[in-house]
C-alpha cells in the first residue's frame, strides 16, 4: 500500500464518481480538492493521511478506524452542518466527500473595530448550538469548534465545517506514549483543558468551544493570546479568562458569568449541554425570547418540515445493533438531495431567525415530545390513539429532571422505561429509525422490545422499567 507524497499527482484521479479537479489547499493533514461529478456539479474532496512512519499493517487498522468515524459524521444531516455526502479509501489514505461551499469562516467577518450586536450574537449561537445538539444527539463531538470552522453563509447565517476532522487526525498520529497539550492538532482559539491534558472528552469539551466562540463573537478577541502556540494552550489549562469588558465596554455584566461557566476548566462545572449556554445568554440579551433551538433539538426534520422544507432523508447506515456488530451496509457511498444544491436548506431556518423570535419562540412540537402526566392524575400517562406507532412519549418522572418515555413499539405493544442512562445522567432518546433508545452523552444504545437490554455499551446494566397497564379504553397508566 503506498501514500502518495504528491498532491500533484492526484489531480485528474477518479474516484468512484468524482473527478479531482484542482488542488484547493495543501493542508498539513491532506490536500483539499475541487472536484466534480459526472453530471459536471461541484465537490469539496478532503483527503486524510495516516502517519507515514506506521507499518501498512499498521496502518490498515488506522484506515478500518478512519472509516468508521467517516461513517458515523456520514449519519449527520443538519442544515447547519456542512454534510459529509461520502468517503473512501484511495492508495492508503481516507478520502471525504462535501457539497462545493464558497461560505467565508466567520474568522474573517469579526473585527475588533465592527462587532455585532448582541442580538445578531444571540442568533448566530442558537444556529451552532442547534448544529452541535444534534450531532450529540447522534454520538457525534466537533472536537474542533471555533470560528475558523464556523462559516458563515450569506453573511448572516451559521453553518458548521469540519465536523470529525480532529478525531481523524488524532487516529492518524503514530502513538507516542505521551500525554499532554504538545499532542494536540487542532485550533488553539478554542481548545478546552481536558484536551490538552490527554483526558477523556464528552459534550462538555464542546460546551468549552462554543464559549470561546462566544467570546471572540462579543469582543473580536480570542480569549487567550500568546507568542507561540504552546503559550495559548497552557492559558486554556491554567488561566482565567479576561472579563469582557478588557475589550468591549457597555456588554451586560452578566454575560461574564455567561462565558466563565462555560470555560470553566472543570468541566463538571460547566454547563450541561450547548442548550443551557444559548439559553443563559438569551435570558441576559433578550429577556422573554425562547430560543427555537428547544424546537429543532428534539426533533430536527419536524422543524424543518414545519418551516416548509422537506426533510433530507435520514442517512443512518444500518441499525445500532448493527453498528454495535461492526456490520457495514453494502454500500459505503453517502448520496442525499443536498449534494447538488449546496446547504440551501440552511436559508429556511435562517431565514425564520431573521424574522425575529416570534416565529422560532412557538412552534408547535410534535406529539411524540409533549409531556402525557395530567395535574388531575398523574399515573396517566396518555392515551394509545395518540401515540403512532413506532414513537415515544415524554412523561414527568416526580423528583428529577429527567423524563419517562413512553414508547409504542413496532409489535403495537407499550413499554415505559425511565431515560436515565444507567451510565450517566443524560437522557437517552427514541431513534425511531432503528428503534433503539440512546444516549447522547457516550454513544450507549438499549433495546426498548427486550426490557432496555444493552446494546451498546460503555452502560453495563438496562434502562429502569416503569411498569405500565393499557386500559380496555386505551388510557395509559402506571401500572
Amino acid at each position: 500500500m503506498s501514500v502518495y507524497t504528491s498532491s500533484e499527482q492526484l489531480t485528474g484521479t477518479i474516484l468512484g464518481n468524482y473527478r479531482l479537479e484542482q488542488l484547493a489547499e495543501s493542508h498539513p493533514w491532506g490536500p483539499v480538492f475541487h472536484a466534480i461529478d459526472r453530471a459536471g456539479k461541484r465537490y469539496t474532496v478532503r483527503f486524510i493521511v495516516p502517519d507515514g512512519r506506521r507499518r501498512p499493517d499498521e496502518r490498515l487498522i488506522v484506515l478500518g478506524r478512519l472509516q468508521q468515524e467517516a461513517n458515523r459524521v456520514a449519519t449527520l444531516s443538519h442544515p447547519s452542518i456542512v454534510p459529509c455526502l461520502d468517503y473512501g479509501t484511495f492508495q492508503g489514505m481516507l478520502y471525504l466527500v462535501y457539497p462545493y461551499v464558497n461560505y467565508p469562516p466567520l474568522r474573517s467577518r469579526l473585527s475588533p473595530t465592527s462587532l455585532p450586536d448582541a442580538r445578531a450574537v444571540g442568533y448566530l449561537l442558537e444556529q451552532t448550538a442547534a448544529a452541535l445538539e444534534y450531532a450529540h444527539e447522534h454520538a457525534v463531538l466537533h472536537r474542533n469548534l471555533s470560528t475558523s470552522t464556523i462559516l458563515l453563509a450569506d453573511g448572516k447565517r451559521a453553518v458548521i465545517s469540519e465536523f470529525g476532522l480532529l478525531q481523524m487526525r488524532s487516529l492518524c498520529q503514530s502513538d507516542s506514549g505521551e500525554q499532554g497539550q504538545y499532542l494536540y492538532a487542532g485550533s488553539t482559539e478554542a481548545c478546552a483543558p481536558e484536551q490538552l491534558l490527554g483526558n477523556s472528552i464528552d459534550v462538555y469539551t464542546d460546551v468549552y468551544s462554543l464559549g470561546a466562540v462566544l467570546y471572540r463573537l462579543l469582543t473580536g478577541h480570542a480569549p487567550f493570546s500568546g507568542q507561540t502556540r504552546d503559550e495559548i494552550l497552557r492559558q486554556h489549562i491554567y488561566a482565567k479568562v479576561p472579563p469582557l469588558s478588557t475589550w468591549r465596554a457597555g456588554l451586560p455584566p452578566e454575560l461574564d458569568y455567561v462565558v466563565i461557566k462555560a470555560m470553566e476548566k472543570d468541566p463538571s462545572l460547566r454547563f450541561r449541554r450547548v442548550a443551557d449556554l444559548v439559553q443563559a445568554y438569551c435570558k441576559v440579551v433578550m429577556p422573554g425570547y425562547v430560543p427555537g433551538l428547544l424546537a429543532v433539538e428534539k426533533h430536527t426534520s419536524n422543524h424543518m418540515t414545519a418551516l416548509g422544507s422537506t426533510p433530507s432523508t435520514p442517512r443512518k447506515t444500518g441499525t445500532s445493533k448493527q453498528r454495535a456488530a461492526g456490520m457495514k451496509n453494502p454500500s459505503r457511498r453517502r448520496f442525499v438531495a443536498m449534494a447538488g444544491a449546496g446547504l440551501g436548506a440552511v436559508a429556511v431556518v435562517a431565514a425564520a431567525i431573521e424574522i425575529g423570535p416570534h416565529v422560532l419562540g412557538h412552534h408547535n412540537a410534535p406529539a411524540s415530545t409533549h409531556n402525557a402526566g395530567t395535574a388531575a392524575n398523574t399515573n396517566v400517562l396518555g392515551q394509545s390513539a395518540n401515540i403512532p406507532t413506532n414513537s415515544a412519549m415524554k412523561f414527568t418522572i416526580p423528583g428529577q429532571n429527567n423524563p419517562g418515555l413512553l414508547i409504542h413499539l413496532q409489535n403495537g405493544s407499550f413499554v415505559a422505561y425511565d431515560s436515565t442512562c444507567t451510565h450517566a445522567a443524560c437522557a437517552v432518546k427514541y431513534n425511531p429509525q432503528d428503534q433503539m433508545l440512546e444516549c447522547p452523552c457516550h454513544g450507549a444504545v438499549f433495546d426498548p422490545a427486550n426490557g432496555a437490554a444493552v446494546v451498546t455499551g460503555p452502560a453495563t446494566t438496562p434502562l429502569k422499567t416503569i411498569n405500565i397497564k393499557v386500559g380496555a379504553n386505551g388510557t395509559i397508566t402506571k401500572a
